[in-house]
């Protein structure tokens, strides 16, 4: 793909390029609970990993019952998803998931 000086969000977002993502077979609830809670926190200087009491807050207004799993998982994709954001501003990044020939 020839070098267009955008992110590849803006990429996709302009529809220049394919969002190549993963399937996923299990934990879907996750995602949803994920895309519900905003995938991270904004505390006006940058994000913030989505934190325990806002986890908390969550499944206390919800009804749902998280784990403990659960909300380390939760935890783990916030982080993720912050560090794909900072390394998906630079248009030469490698991309977070790359598929497999064959599947």
């Amino acid at each position: 793909m020839e070098y267009s000086g955008k992110s590849r969000m803006a990429q996709v977002i302009a529809g220049r390029r394919k969002a190549r993502l993963p399937s996923i077979n299990k934990g879907r609830h996750l995602i949803e609970y994920f895309s519900e809670l905003g995938y991270v926190e904004n505390n006006g200087m940058g994000f913030q990993p989505i934190s325990f009491k806002e986890l908390q807050a969550f499944s206390s207004l919800s009804g749902v019952d998280l784990d403990p799993l659960e909300v380390e998982v939760l935890r783990r994709m916030s982080k993720a998803y912050i560090r794909g954001y900072s390394s998906g501003k630079d248009p030469f990044s490698i991309p977070p998931w790359v598929e497999k020939h064959g599947s």
